[in-house]
């Protein structure tokens, strides 16, 4: 069995085809010592570690060997198939060759109360609709509902919300956030399990606080994702006492335990243990949101819809912290195949006056582009390009840069001068002074 898993890991088909016609072996055969990243003991087959592994020569010849892609595997507390733990924990599996192999062996019924996590998967790692077409093809239900009666575009346009939410009570925005708070939305999760009160206890909103629990009382008992209720996160700030005795005045457990068997006073004697600033820093579904906003631009740039366009980068230009360039950098990305730039999408599609507002709005005129698969920046590509309007737009914002650099310099240069001769100044005053200090010393000995 090791001389199989060795010839399968370095895609050595040959030895794997030798080996199984020696032998009769289990491909079906766990291996119990994979940890994934969110600390499950997964119990991966051969097969699985393969595809995980992107080494799809050796899949394919499993498969075709009897390797079963059904196979059920232990995920924490659940069973699963493994091409669903694959298809959800390695982006590139959807993008590859092998894919529609196994899917076309998948069992999608399996899988039917979770159609709908699926798609909002492919979703968040922008799966090509070649991908979802293939799932629907062979039984995946597109309009299906989850346990809560969400459909996949329902969980979409409620995660969106969420960040929003949690926007505005980061901002302590009570009049906005209230705008958003309903009966459904006060109990929706971010990706980290975080509710809205959750996050009014995390960043110290006491107006938001108060107003959540009075509207909203049973989110005291919600938990995130680590098991932790609003009162563990009170429990662990600097100075949080009136909020725990708010917590405790609409029912808050003070003795509940979160998973690492911690109730809320032991982050408060803890030090060690405090989460709070590494939650701050989680800006879970803003990675989503700010791919939403990319995706909408850019089809506002291929369909030459101009008020979607200024819609979807006045959004972006709201968002805090984010300006135009760094949407790219920001936003959640599954592989490493780079989207298209903005700038690239107006070349390829001649969007002169859209590539103009863009950079009227922080885009960088200077981005790197593809133009006859040579890589060059974007004034050039331009005038090679023959895009007339554009390329006198970018001369101009060229030549308005040099401007300001040439009055920077001088400015620059005026300040240096300004000093030097200050300085001059004061060691001519310092010399005068020392020679009068000089003369009244020999007077007084006189």
């Amino acid at each position: 069995m090791n001389q199989l898993i060795y010839a399968a890991l370095v895609q050595d088909t040959k030895k794997v085809k030798k080996i199984l016609k020696k032998e009769k072996i289990n491909l079906d055969m766990k291996d119990n010592s994979v940890i994934d990243d969110e600390g499950y003991q997964v119990q991966l087959t051969l097969l699985g570690e393969c595809l995980m592994l992107n080494l799809f020569d050796s899949a394919v010849y499993l498969m075709d060997r009897g390797a079963f892609i059904n196979e059920p595997i232990q995920v924490g507390e659940q069973m699963e198939p493994v091409y669903f733990y694959l298809m959800k924990n390695n982006p590139s599996l959807v993008f590859s060759p092998v894919f529609s192999t196994l899917i076309e062996r998948a069992d999608l019924k399996l899988i039917k109360q979770f159609s709908v996590g699926v798609l909002y998967t492919g979703y968040t790692n922008a799966w090509p609709s070649e991908a979802v077409s293939q799932l629907a093809d062979n039984g995946l239900d597109l309009t299906g509902r989850n346990e809560d009666g969400y459909t996949v575009r329902d969980n979409i346009l409620v995660q969106k919300n969420v960040h929003t939410l949690h926007e505005y009570i980061r901002q302590a925005n009570l009049a906005k956030a209230r705008e958003y708070l309903t009966d459904e939305s006060a109990f929706v999760c971010d990706r980290a399990g975080r509710s809205s009160l959750h996050m009014a206890v995390l960043f110290e909103r006491r107006f938001v606080i108060k107003y959540i629990l009075k509207s909203y009382p049973a989110t005291v008992h919600i938990k995130d994702d680590n098991g932790r209720t609003a009162m563990h996160y009170a429990c662990a700030l600097q100075d949080g006492s009136d909020i725990e005795d708010l917590l405790v005045q609409y029912g808050s457990d003070e003795t509940i335990q979160d998973d690492l068997k911690l109730c809320p006073m032991d982050y408060k004697l803890n030090e060690e243990e405090n989460f709070i600033e590494k939650e701050r820093k989680k800006t879970c579904a803003f990675d989503i949101y700010l791919l939403e906003v990319y995706l909408n631009l850019a089809d506002g740039i291929i369909e030459d819809d101009f008020d979607l366009v200024r819609g979807e980068t006045t959004l972006a230009c709201c968002a805090v912290d984010v300006k135009m360039a760094d949407i790219m950098s920001k936003m959640y990305k599954n592989t490493s195949d780079k989207p298209p730039g903005f700038l690239q999408l107006c070349l390829d599609n001649k969007r002169e006056n859209i590539a103009r507002y863009l950079i009227n709005n922080g885009v960088d005129m200077w981005e790197d582009v593809v133009l006859e698969d040579k890589v060059m920046k974007f004034p050039l590509a331009v005038e090679k390009a023959g895009m007339l309007r554009l390329n006198e737009f970018l001369s101009k914002r060229r030549r308005e840069d040099t401007d300001e650099d040439a009055k920077f310099k001088e400015a620059e240069k005026t300040v240096k001068e300004a000093k030097a001769e200050t300085s001059k100044w004061t060691e001519e005053e310092m010399g005068e002074e020392d020679e009068d200090n000089g003369k009244s010393k020999t007077c007084t000995v006189l």
